[in-house]
């Protein structure tokens, strides 16, 4: 049970930390393509 709950959290965590680093580069990217039209 504490194993789980364990990978749970950290799959969790790992899962909105890659969601978090996308949108980041999303926004960087459309920052920069903006920049450079």
């Amino acid at each position: 049970m504490m194993s789980d709950c364990a990978i749970m959290f950290f799959s969790g965590w790992l899962g909105d930390r890659i969601f978090c680093e996308m949108i980041v580069r999303s926004r960087l990217g459309f920052w920069m393509v903006g920049r450079s039209c």
